[in-house]
């Protein structure tokens, strides 16, 4: 679209001068030419109206002012005062204060021919800030096939006329900095910037950034494809029983994933504040997505090698090396707290971290997986969201996270507690509370109900009920140690 600068230039051939106000101006989008100052109010937005000359020459300074303020507020794009050689200060201050362009031309030409030139030079603008558009977004779709973003660049600059440089320093920019985004998994990883913009690159820019991201993500796939191989194995590695541990292993050892090595684990989980809506779900998934990927491309692999792995609504970060001196932990500690650090917040999402012990082998990522889940309840217990929680690896909870990382052992569980969850999840749990609580109180109803906050009455009366529904005597001391250790792992996994 042209402006009244385009008019103005010597290209343009219209013989128009300036009077006041700027040269640049709002858009011109059609031209109309009234008989009268008063015909201005009616003129359409963004239009150049033309004002004929016996008006325009003949029109006292208050008229002038007057059609000037309604120009400005209606909107108009230009005046064309026809013959009129000068202003009075009153308007020109007026136009510069409205920003709007007040032209004039001599009064000896033909209006009539010089309306057609200016309506052609208004719609060949347009039609060259479509070409330049179209052209940018073809050259796009052509090079994106070819995978070299360079190369998308320069041949969208050159179809636009206007150089387009890609800014990856930087995720985040104002609309009025001339950028676009690009975008990555919904995430913006860059941005293409402009020196000079103007409506062909305000149409083009959104698409070839489109084109761009979609290429920058392809990289990325390809980039990460192995890793992806990698942590699908790894995440059969931490399921499986035990007994198919050592083909997993082999499969491991031949995708290059340095198994038999030190390793530590990280587990990173997101918590929505309503996260039983589907909305929720989707904007866990959406966050989950963001530190997967930032993890990816931001976790260091000088010294140690990161693998990410996607676990439910959590992720799994292992970090090994084949040589450690003790300090691998603090390491992987600071570096993922680096990464929660680097996180941008959403509105009712809290991110929670938990790091486990340092260990060797197949059944070292295990274990130190089964740990850092642990730990991560534990900053969930606390509220501790986005720091890195140390995994509490003395006692009790030690000996539940080995029994709770055997898949045997949570199979036996999950058989000895199943009448329990027949009843439903949130009876289910109430219920293992309850046992729990019973059980450690040493089977004494009045201590339990003091924990559960509970009349003893109530106790004694959900205690029968579990017995009857579990069939067993709690009376017998290996039936008691048994189901006190059930339900402490139960409690511990969830």
């Amino acid at each position: 679209m042209a402006t009244a600068t385009d008019l103005l230039g010597p290209g343009a051939r219209l013989g128009l001068r300036l009077l006041a106000g700027p040269s640049e101006g709002p858009v011109i989008y059609d031209v109309a030419a009234v008989e009268s100052l008063a015909g201005v109010a009616s003129s359409s937005r963004g239009s150049l109206v033309v004002v004929m000359q016996a008006a325009s020459t003949a029109a006292p300074a208050y008229e002038v002012d007057v059609a000037i303020r309604h120009a400005a507020d209606h909107g108009l794009a230009a005046l064309l005062l026809v013959g009129r050689s000068d202003l009075p200060l009153t308007s020109v201050r007026l136009a510069e204060r409205a920003r709007l362009p007040v032209l004039t031309v001599e009064r000896d030409g033909d209006v009539a021919e010089l309306l057609v030139r200016i309506d052609r030079t208004l719609r060949g603008g347009a039609s060259d800030t479509l070409a330049r558009a179209r052209a940018a977004v073809r050259a796009a779709q052509e090079a994106e096939a070819g995978g070299d973003v360079p190369a998308l660049l320069r041949a969208a600059s050159a179809a636009l006329g206007v150089p387009i440089a890609l800014d990856e320093s930087v995720g985040r920019g104002a609309p009025q900095d001339r950028s676009a985004g690009v975008h990555v998994h919904g995430r913006v990883v860059g941005r293409l910037r402009v020196e000079r913009q103007d409506e062909a690159t305000e149409l083009a820019l959104p698409t070839v950034a489109a084109a761009v991201g979609r290429m920058r993500q392809a990289e990325l796939e390809k980039r990460f494809a192995p890793g992806q191989t990698r942590a699908e194995l790894l995440t059969q590695i931490l399921v499986a029983e035990r007994t198919q541990l050592w083909p997993l292993a082999e499969q491991a050892r031949q995708l290059g994933l340095p198994i038999d090595d030190t390793h530590v684990a990280v587990t990173v989980q997101v918590d929505i504040g309503d996260g039983t809506s589907s909305e929720a779900l989707v904007r866990q998934r959406r966050v989950l997505d963001t530190a997967e990927l930032t993890a990816l491309q931001t976790l260091p692999s000088k010294r140690a090698l990161w693998h990410v792995a996607r676990l439910g609504a959590s992720l799994l970060l292992l970090c090994t090396e084949r040589t450690t001196d003790g300090q691998l932990a603090q390491r992987a500690q600071a570096d993922v707290q680096r990464l929660l650090d680097s996180l941008v917040p959403h509105e009712d999402a809290a991110v929670f971290a938990g790091i486990g012990t340092t260990q060797r082998g197949v059944e070292g990522i295990r274990q130190s997986a089964m740990e850092s889940r642990a730990a991560t309840e534990s900053a969930q217990a606390g509220a501790r969201r986005g720091v890195v929680v140390m995994f509490d690896g003395t006692g009790l909870r030690r000996i539940l996270v080995d029994v709770s990382s055997s898949p045997l052992s949570r199979r036996l569980i999950a058989e000895l507690l199943a009448p329990l969850d027949e009843e439903g999840p949130a009876r289910s749990r109430q219920s293992i509370q309850t046992l729990a609580a019973y059980l450690d109180a040493q089977s004494s109803p009045t201590q339990a109900a003091r924990v559960l906050h509970l009349h003893p009455n109530a106790v004694s009366y959900r205690i029968r009920r579990i017995t009857e529904l579990l069939r067993v005597d709690l009376t017998d001391a290996d039936t008691r140690f048994t189901l006190h250790l059930a339900c402490r792992t139960r409690l511990l996994d969830r």
